[in-house]
């Protein structure tokens, strides 16, 4: 798996058995995960992980993808409700393409919601917002 991460510096994620995890901490524009030509699964999917997001930062955005017809195709808050420690998270998007996102099984609105916009091959991002597809970052979210 071949990734960009930070200011365009390529990363290979080495296969592993064990868990993995990746620092964000924020307050700048050089601190994320890219992946161009990102194609989700044309069928009701999740995705999930383990989070733990800093005090204060729920106002800011841990998850997103973005298409050239559409930036804000998915867009994920992390308003994770409890903070400074690791909660899981899951997004849910069914067959009508409405996302729904739990946070230790529980449902948690203030991180997003929506419809999936269906469009494939575009740019997913961790640890930022995409103002414009694969860029345009700002730090302050």
């Amino acid at each position: 798996l071949s990734n960009t991460c930070g200011a365009g510096s390529a990363v290979d994620a080495p296969a592993s058995s064990g868990p993995q995890s990746i620092h964000f901490p924020g307050g700048t524009t050089i601190e994320f995960a890219r992946r161009f030509g990102f194609r989700f699964p044309t069928t009701p999917f999740t995705v999930e992980g383990f989070v733990k997001v800093a005090p204060g930062s729920g106002g800011r955005f841990m998850f997103s993808y973005s298409a050239p017809s559409s930036t804000n195709c998915i867009l994920v808050r992390a308003a994770v409700g409890t903070y400074g420690v690791w909660v899981h998270w899951a997004m849910t998007v069914d067959p009508s393409g409405v996302i729904a996102h739990y946070t230790n099984g529980t449902t948690t609105p203030a991180l997003g919601g929506g419809t999936f916009c269906g469009l494939q091959g575009g740019v997913l991002v961790l640890g930022q917002d995409q103002d414009g597809v694969g860029g345009n970052l700002d730090a302050h979210q």
